[in-house]
């Protein structure tokens, strides 16, 4: 398949007439998000694997205000019934080529493009073509492309295309696994060169194989949209609060020996560590689900004392099963006709770590059963998590058009972008089976629409340097709007040897992304924090407990997501759609609504500034204590040790205290959880506030029957004094910018006030906390 070539237009032709089986089907399913189909089996009747949108689990009871219409011709438009919003290309609005087809719509000057998942193109996707169709990048691309260029497509395909017209958004998702392909307006040239004069104005998405189909969504509020997204593609299930925590792995780690050492050191030097993972290292000869004789003979005993320490450990898991009729997994699948076959009824062969291997058809029920009960068995011996890597599919240097999956009636393009996600749902329900009191964790690198339903993501392999944490922030930040929202980068890089200043940006870029993972290949320079001098071992340090210091401000993101949707990270354009300097922007980002970061993301000298755009408000530098009324501009003066974030004044954070010890986060105790309120001092207007804190046990989903407890702060601030009321006793306060005077309202008996310390933290309040 060519990567860099898609369908084109002027090679489709209208569709003009309608068999009697065909049908056009436009469903308003509420609040503005509408479904649009087209049947024919006169033309797409090869097999296909459905749909990627679980309708059935989701819901929008608001009436739709936008208006939608569906033609005969297959045009499609959009409008609020004053403005066109969309509009269909006339020249041809909807065409057909074979079994491929394509939608086409006017380009206009005031839109821009967003979304697309896993792209490693750019934040906004204007003048762009592209296709979707998940690759294995190491083996598929060329090194200066890897290290320093564009490898597109990746690991990954969502193909989610956001729109912005002015105060309107639109979204576009494709549902297929089949090849998707879009262009954003982009220029035909010849040889990159001379200009092949068919710019005409307009952008198109389309597919192959699969039949037309298509969700449009509409909304003046891109939070609202992405959460619309999200709920049609499937929300994150709340993780295990272990999962949010830091995890360091490395190829290399292959015994439980290295495992002690890392709880060692991670003790030694306070430094708080959830997960410890182990690379293809702990098989033997690479056979998925076995053992290495090192690892075998304790391992139930040497998981449990480093559980009992607060460490989970985490495997990987490859799909290739070796080709080795001594091996019972290898024996069973062929059995019970678990793998996936050929165009002559062989089950197929690619060549990936274990040699020659056999892949596990996920398309089918029964072989995605067969893994869950590997994974199960596994999971037993003490594993409460798993990554999963290899599963784009990767082959090796065979032809992936020769792995057919549905015992060979579905052909491999039919299911291909979405083997990783069969993967996932496999392997979580696996882990859900082995422990049905406990929430799974599942960290994959290959996926599709859908993904999110099963865990986590991160962007694949990665090299050290400061193109890869550039283009890795902006996929992150991609992925968070595109339906994938627990998403991050190998912190560090993976591939070739860090170096210090990258090293340490790479900690203070990502330390409160949604997953946090040190990840280094072998034959690298080894990156555990002190594996560098001493300065960069403070500031990593630092950088791993501020995210501890906030897991409780993550995890009530993580539990609005699972409730409504709405993404952890956003770009700032999301936040602040009215704010045009944002309209490109992805090295500066918002956590929630309240948090902002702008880290450094260039190759310079630790002493010097880079510019910040304040958005509008009041904000305070919890580093220095700055405030800084924006909207403005804001030169940053940067230091090694600096560790700046920006909080929003009014907002309520609430952080966790006493971090320094390595105990399990299986919760976070309500004894150690303060609640950090951001007031501006020069605030003249008397306003009230309110925040709503959620906590649980943080491993198991008795949240679900009721085992969640809420708390209800309250606080106004006029006349320059504080007043703060909760439903909660026993509770510890922070203020920053505190009035003059703070006193306790006690008026509403059924409440219990807590003292309000209020005792210099004005100043580098996460590394005081």
């Amino acid at each position: 398949m060519y990567f860099n070539k898609i369908h084109h237009p002027y090679n489709f032709v209208p569709l003009k007439t309608h068999t009697t089986d065909s049908s056009l089907r436009l469903q308003d399913m509420g609040d503005d998000v509408f479904h649009l189909s087209m049947t024919d089996p006169a033309r797409w009747d090869q097999p296909s694997y459905g749909s990627l949108i679980q309708e059935d689990s989701v819901s929008f009871s608001a009436a739709s205000s936008y208006t939608v219409v569906f033609e005969d011709s297959g045009a499609i438009s959009a409008s609020d019934g004053a403005e066109a919003l969309l509009s269909p290309y006339a020249p041809l609005p909807f065409g057909v080529l074979k079994d491929s087809w394509v939608w086409c719509f006017s380009l206009e000057d005031s839109m821009h493009f967003y979304g697309m998942g896993e792209k490693n193109v750019g934040f906004e996707k204007s003048g762009l073509r592209t296709k979707f169709w998940n690759t294995d990048v190491w083996a598929d691309f060329g090194d200066e492309d890897i290290n320093n260029g564009v490898t597109d497509p990746m690991y990954a395909s969502f193909p989610v295309l956001i729109i912005r017209k002015q105060d309107h958004w639109l979204a576009m998702i494709v549902p297929t696994a089949f090849p998707v392909f879009m262009d954003t307006g982009a220029r035909q040239v010849i040889e990159g060169v001379a200009d092949a004069g068919a710019d005409d104005q307009f952008f198109y998405l389309g597919a192959s194989g699969s039949s037309p189909e298509l969700y449009l969504i509409v909304d003046r509020d891109p939070l609202v949209l992405t959460s619309k997204i999200q709920r049609l593609s499937g929300v994150t299930p709340r993780p295990p609060l272990w999962a949010l925590g830091y995890h360091q792995s490395r190829w290399g780690y292959s015994t439980c020996r290295h495992l002690h050492d890392l709880d060692r050191k991670f003790r030694e030097y306070r430094i708080p560590c959830d997960g410890l993972w182990i690379d293809i290292d702990y098989m033997e000869g690479y056979r998925v689900f076995s053992l290495n004789e090192q690892v075998a003979p304790d391992l139930e005993d040497q998981l449990l004392a480093l559980r009992d320490k607060g460490r989970r450990v985490v495997p990987i898991l490859d799909p290739g099963v070796k080709v080795d009729h001594d091996f019972a997994v290898c024996t069973d699948g062929l059995d019970k006709n678990i793998f996936c076959k050929t165009s002559e009824g062989k089950p197929f062969i690619g060549f990936v770590w274990p040699g020659a291997s056999y892949f596990p058809d996920f398309s089918k029920e029964e072989g995605r059963y067969w893994w869950s009960a590997y994974t199960k068995e596994l999971s037993s011996k003490g594993f409460e998590g798993f990554w999963i890597d290899m599963n784009d599919p990767s082959t090796g240097s065979v032809e992936l058009y020769d792995m057919l999956f549905r015992d060979g009636s579905l052909a491999h393009e039919a299911y291909h972008n979405a083997y990783g996600l069969g993967m996932a749902e496999a392997t979580f329900k696996g882990l859900a089976n082995a422990d049905e009191g406990k929430r799974p964790f599942v960290l994959t690198r290959s996926g599709t629409i859908g993904s999110s339903r099963y865990g986590a993501m991160w962007t694949g392999d990665n090299n050290s340097n400061y193109h890869h944490l550039r283009k890795g922030l902006e996929m992150v930040l991609s992925l968070s709007i595109s339906g994938m929202p627990f998403a991050g980068s190998d912190v560090g890089g993976f591939g070739a040897d860090a170096y210090k200043k990258n090293y340490i940006d790479w900690f203070k870029t990502t330390y409160l992304l949604p997953l946090m993972r040190n990840h280094s290949a072998d034959g690298t320079r080894e990156q555990e924090p002190w594996k560098f001098d001493e300065q960069t071992l403070q500031i990593t340090g630092t950088c791993i407990r501020a995210r501890y210091a906030l897991l409780p401000y993550l995890y009530q993101l993580f539990i609005r997501e699972e409730a409504s949707g709405f993404p952890m990270i956003r770009p700032m354009i999301y936040q602040y759609p009215d704010d045009q300097r944002f309209t490109e922007t992805a090295h500066q980002f918002m956590i929630g609504e309240d948090l902002m970061q702008a880290p450094n993301l260039w190759e310079e000298s630790f002493e010097g500034a880079h510019g910040v755009s304040i958005p509008e408000g009041r904000w305070i530098d919890l580093y220095d204590g700055i405030w800084q009324n924006g909207p403005c501009e804001y030169e940053l003066v940067e230091k090694a040790e600096s560790l700046h974030l920006f909080a929003r004044a009014g907002a309520v954070i609430p952080v966790e205290a006493d971090i320094d010890s390595c105990d399990s986060t299986d919760d976070i105790d309500l004894s150690r959880v303060s609640f950090l309120i951001i007031v501006d001092p020069d605030e003249k207007t008397p306003h009230r506030r309110s925040y709503i804190y959620t906590y649980d046990d943080g491993i198991s989903y008795a949240y679900r029957d009721g085992g969640e407890s809420t708390i209800r702060i309250e606080y106004q601030v006029q006349d320059h004094e504080l007043q703060i009321t909760a439903d909660t006793e026993g509770l510890k306060f922070y203020c920053l910018g505190a009035p003059s005077s703070i006193s306790v309202n006690r008026r509403q008996k059924e409440r219990s006030i807590c003292k309000i310390p209020v005792d210099g933290m004005n100043c580098r309040v996460l590394q005081v906390l």
